[in-house]
Parts: C-alpha cells; structure tokens; sequence
C-alpha cells in the first residue's frame, strides 16, 4: 500500500482531490499497462511492477468503498467493490499467462471508471462495472456479499458457517494457517474436524516444552488459539446431510478425505474448497478435480485456469512493531543447519530484527514459512533464485520490494547498506514490503482470499 499512497501524495501536491485523484492515478496505470501490452514479454518483471502498482490502486479505492466512513451510496459502493474484485481476478490471469489482450482488458476498466469519476461515463462502462455483480438480488433476509480482503469493517457480510476438515494430527502449515485465519475471523462458526489439538494454547499449558517437539520447534504458529468451548464438534456426518454449513473446506486434501462421500452428495462444487498445500508442484488429488474449488500451493501454468492458487500466511500478531539494525545479514541460513543454533522463538527472531536480509530459498517446495517469518520481524528475504519461481506460486508475494533490495546486494555489496544513500533505500522498500504483508499476507488474509474466492462463485 506504500506504493499506492506515494502515488496519490504525488498526485495531491498537483491540487487533484477526491474523485479526479482517483481518475488520475487510474488513468496513469492504464498508460503504463497499454505501453507494455505492446512487449514480446520476455522479461516479465516491468509487466508484474505495473500489474502491482495497479493493484495497489484498486485496492486503495475499494478499501475506501468498503468502508464504514464511505460516502457512496451502497449500490455505487458494491459496483466499486465488486470491480476491483474483478481486477485481483484479470490480473491473476495476466501475470499467469501475459497477452496483449487480457492486459488491455485491465486498462479499458481504468479507463472506464476514471471517466466515470470525472462525469463523463464512456460507452459500455455501465457494462464493466455492472458485470462482477450477482445477476438477482439476494434473497430477504440475506446479506449481499461484498469482497472481504479488504481491510477493515466491512458492510454486507453475512455470517458464515464453515466446516473444516483435516487430520488434526500433526502439523501441516498450509492447512494450519488457513485454519489458524478463519478461526480468527470466524470464531465458533468455524468448526473444524477433527480437533487440531496443538493449534491451542491449552494443549501446552501444563507442559509448555512440548510445543518444542513440533515441527519448526514449534515456533511461530502453534498453540496460539484460545478456548474452544463454543465450538460444536457433535454429529458431523448428520449436519452434513442437513447442509447445516455453508462452504466445507478441506485443508489438506491429499492428506485427509474424512466425510467426503457425504460432502460431495450434498454440498456443490462451488461450495466445497479443497486445499492442496504439498511441496510437489507436478500432482493433483484428481479424484475431487472438478468437485469444488481446487487451491494449489506450488502452482505452475500448466494447471490452468481450474486451479486457484493459495500461498502461505503469518499470524498478525507476529509482525514486530519496530527493529533496531546492527548487521547486515542475520547468521541463519538455511544452506548450513550449522548455523540452526536458536532453542527459543525469541532468539530466532532477534536474529533476523537485528539485520537487514535474512537469507532463504526454496527447499522442498517454493513457499516456506522462514519468508514470513523474515519479513515479520522486519527484515528482508535475500531469496536466492527467486527469478525462477512460477508466478502462479507465492502468488501475493512482494516480489518488486525482494527483487530490488536483493539487486541492490549483488550490484553495490553490503558496504553499500552502511551509506546513508543504501540504508535509506532499504528502509522505503523494506517498509514497503512490511505494509504489504500486513494487508495481504496474515493468516487472517489468508482466509479472507478463500472466503472471498467461494464468494465470487456462489453468482
């Protein structure tokens, strides 16, 4: 969001207010997306700078509609909403598969609503804004459904009753975090089968070294829920078949199929999500392909557009307020478990608050929660051979930041971080990256994309 309110200051300094700030900022991203649409593109990167700036608009500008300070009526509030909606979706589209058509299709919308914004609505732009929306009203008695990963309160939401199914077992960090988000959001409405016992803090407090035997040692994710009293675990199978749930969510579908004849005789696939969280990047669970809505961590483009991505979240309670800096690199790295040296989650992490860059890379699969836990104490991911992630794969990552800081490094070398020139640039774009974590990559985020994705398929 940095990127964003740079934008609009700079706008600001010209006069430009409200409504012409906000055609302007538009129409100066679909200059940049039109300009490029005309590229070979071999080297993506401009493409996926532009791609995140006009994000970082939209998202501005619909957090603005959702707002419970908005001053549009509710109707015009929805269409905003419901567009930028659409633009997360076309631009998801672009950055898999990059054509000069799907890029102009993110400009016309600009375009259209910034003339909008001024009075003077071109042809067809009642067509683009109007088209996300659901074709009937909702029914009495149900609250329309507005996009949800915007932050803040948000009007329009209806209650939810979600039933997430897992093994409970032992840990899985995708299946954890998404259920650790939702829990959050959801509270008892989100009830999960079977119990994920080591997600509460109960479960250690009388022998609080057992969470050290966790993976990870435990650090970071487990044992941070609190009481689960309210949550009603009872006759399952018998709720199902009442349709007593509104989405099921299966958060580990490789690992845990549990009531699954049942979900898929009476729930539809637009109301069941199964998520696919292995560090294989090659496999689907074909036998629920087609079923419901189909989440991959590792995604390439080769699984189309009937596999949606989901990447991995921290808890918000671990981004750090403040660091103070005294070295240029942390001494863990993952290439040396030599150097796997801290017992205590509070070590680990003062390694990392007292650097710049913390070092990190792909191991098993791309996504590793050592990234979040890096940029959560405000430190950035040196990411080795980062260019050759898909992009389908960490999807929301903050690429651009990582990208120009780990530049920075190999051009200029450390010493160029002790110049004030060095330490500045790191310090814009590292609080760039935290920013943007905190909005798209908590837990609680997390789940909002989920929710927010079952909600664009129940039109």
């Amino acid at each position: 969001m940095l990127a964003a309110a740079r934008a609009y200051q700079q706008m600001s300094r010209t006069g430009l207010k409200g409504r012409e700030l906000e055609a302007t900022v538009l129409s100066q991203c679909a200059g940049e997306l039109e300009a490029l649409s005309t590229g070979d593109f071999e080297d993506v990167r401009p493409l996926m700078r532009a791609l995140q700036r006009n994000c970082e608009a939209w998202q501005a500008i619909a957090e603005d509609a959702t707002s419970p300070n908005c001053h549009l009526p509710l109707d015009i509030a929805k269409q905003v909403a419901w567009t930028a909606a659409l633009v997360f979706t076309q631009t998801r589209k672009v950055a898999q598969d990059p054509s000069r058509d799907e890029i102009l299709v993110l400009a016309l919308i600009n375009r259209n609503l910034a003339a909008g914004l001024r009075g003077d609505p071109r042809p067809g732009s009642a067509e683009v804004l109007r088209a996300p929306l659901p074709a009937q009203p909702a029914p009495a008695g149900e609250a329309p459904w507005l996009p949800t990963y915007f932050r803040g309160n948000h009007r329009g939401v209806p209650t939810l009753k979600i039933l997430f199914v897992s093994g409970g077992a032992y840990p899985d960090y995708q299946c954890d975090m998404l259920f650790h988000g939702l829990r959050s959001l959801l509270g008892a409405d989100l009830v999960e089968v079977n119990r994920i016992d080591y997600m509460y803090a109960s479960t250690f407090a009388t022998n609080p070294a057992a969470k050290a035997q966790l993976y990870g040692r435990g650090f970071t994710l487990f044992g941070l829920l609190g009481d689960d009293a309210g949550v009603d675990r009872d006759d399952i199978a018998a709720k199902i078949r009442a349709r007593h749930f509104d989405l099921v969510v299966y958060g580990s579908i490789f690992r845990c199929q549990d009531h699954l004849t049942d979900v898929l005789a009476h729930y539809a696939p637009n109301e069941i999500v199964f998520v696919d969280g292995e560090d294989f990047s090659q496999a689907l669970y074909w036998p629920v392909f087609g079923r419901g809505i189909y989440l991959k961590r590792e995604m390439t483009p080769e699984h189309g557009s009937k596999v949606e991505p989901i990447w991995f979240g921290i808890p918000e309670e671990k981004i750090c307020a403040s660091a103070e800096k005294t070295k240029i690199f942390a001494y863990i790295d993952p290439r040396d478990r030599n150097t796997y040296i801290y017992d205590s989650e509070d070590a680990y992490y003062n390694d990392y608050r007292s650097a710049l860059f913390g070092y990190t890379m792909k191991k098993a699969g791309w996504d590793c929660l050592r990234h979040y836990e890096i940029m959560a104490n405000r430190c950035v991911p040196f990411f080795l051979n980062l260019d050759a992630c898909p992009l389908g794969t960490m999807y929301r990552f903050p690429r651009y930041e990582i990208h120009e800081l780990n530049a920075l490094v190999v051009n200029g070398g450390e010493d160029y971080f002790r110049t004030v020139e060095g330490f500045e640039r790191w310090s814009e774009l590292s609080e760039s990256m935290v920013r943007y974590l905190q909005a798209n990559l908590t837990t609680v985020a997390l789940a909002r994309y989920v929710i927010d994705l079952w909600g664009s398929r129940r039109r």
